[in-house]
């Protein structure tokens, strides 16, 4: 099955940071909630993930990392037919935001690291329905 054939999976989260601690933090909150998590530990690894997987419900997506940035990966999504309507919430620790050309239209929201995953959950809530939910609404 060719990438563009891929059914998405609405209800998949993909986390994209270089800090493992962070990254493990996410996957369990977002598990709790009903989530399916992936991760990646950089662009790179994110890009090879979505070449090679359906397409997730949404992205959290770190800026500063290794090999390939947050604001590169961007770029990429936006030159991909199948990832231009993937919400992407930005996550990072650089206090002013100037986003990249490529980005200024791609992600739904910026939030600043350290994360208040409260406020994250409902974020990804607003922007995703968990797998769980989406099974109890078609059965």
């Amino acid at each position: 099955m060719c990438m563009s054939q891929r059914p998405p999976h609405p209800g998949t989260v993909l986390v994209v940071d270089d800090d493992p601690d962070a990254r493990e933090t996410l996957h369990a909150v977002l598990e709790v909630e009903g989530y399916a998590v992936r991760s990646a530990a950089d662009g790179v690894e994110a890009l090879q993930w979505l070449s090679s997987h359906p397409t997730p419900g949404l992205i959290l997506l770190d800026l500063m990392m290794p090999r390939l940035s947050g604001w590169d990966v961007c770029a990429r999504l936006q030159q991909d037919l199948r990832l231009t309507q993937v919400p992407v919430v930005i996550i990072s620790a650089v206090a002013s935001l100037e986003p990249g050309p490529a980005c200024r239209a791609h992600p739904r929201a910026f939030m600043s690291k350290p994360l208040d995953l409260s406020r994250l959950v409902r974020l990804v809530a607003q922007l995703v329905e968990p797998p769980v939910a989406l099974a109890k609404a078609v059965g």
